[in-house]
């Protein structure tokens, strides 16, 4: 489809139609999502979903963090949707899975562990694919050690798991000097991973 509604000549006759302030002043560098005339916006404590024409609130999510708000992974990356169902990684290790229609909590999963105690936190989007979420944890600068994983969307089951800092008798893990090296964090993944499905 052409995209030919706003052209060079009636590009300065825009105007707001409406705005919606989410009331976090948290970084969120992320596009929102839009399915069904709903758009949703997800920052680090708060999920939204609004009307996509009048930004008018249907349902609003906010949870609780484990770990302090001075902790270092303040932000989101966004969400993935499928089948209904809006997904996101928190920032202190947790999958979510919501109803889209109405934000009701589907399942919630602690799937990284506490960060403060290495466990990593998720900044960006997860990709869904068949029943799989794909979601990595941040945090190399807070001495998280970093991997990439599959869980199921149905319940949040682990299916797998790479090590992006391999473990002991892992490939690659003989290149590094000793285990203390590997143990100190590194290899977290903070952009949204890209999915080739034909490998």
């Amino acid at each position: 489809v052409e995209l030919d509604q706003i052209t060079p000549a009636n590009v300065g006759n825009l105007r707001p139609v409406c705005m919606y302030q989410l009331g976090d002043m948290n970084p969120f560098p992320n596009n929102p999502l839009i399915y069904k005339g709903q758009m949703f916006i997800t920052s680090r404590d708060a999920t939204v979903s609004i009307d996509a024409t009048t930004c008018r609130v249907n349902w609003r999510y906010d949870r609780k963090s484990r770990v302090p708000a001075s902790y270092g992974l303040k932000m989101n990356r966004g969400a993935a949707i499928k089948d209904g169902k809006l997904i996101f990684g928190t920032h202190d290790g947790f999958l979510v899975v919501l109803d889209a229609g109405t934000g009701k909590e589907i399942w919630v999963k602690d799937v990284s562990g506490d960060p403060q105690n290495g466990g990593g936190g998720f900044t960006q989007a997860p990709i869904v694919y068949g029943d799989e979420i794909i979601i990595a944890p941040a945090g190399s600068e807070l001495d998280v050690k970093g991997w990439i994983g599959a869980f199921k969307l149905s319940d949040g089951t682990p299916i797998w798991r790479f090590n992006t800092v391999p473990d002991d008798n892992e490939p690659g893990a003989a290149t590094w000097p000793s285990h203390a090296a590997r143990a100190h964090g590194g290899g977290s993944v903070w952009g949204t991973l890209t999915l080739d499905v034909a490998k």
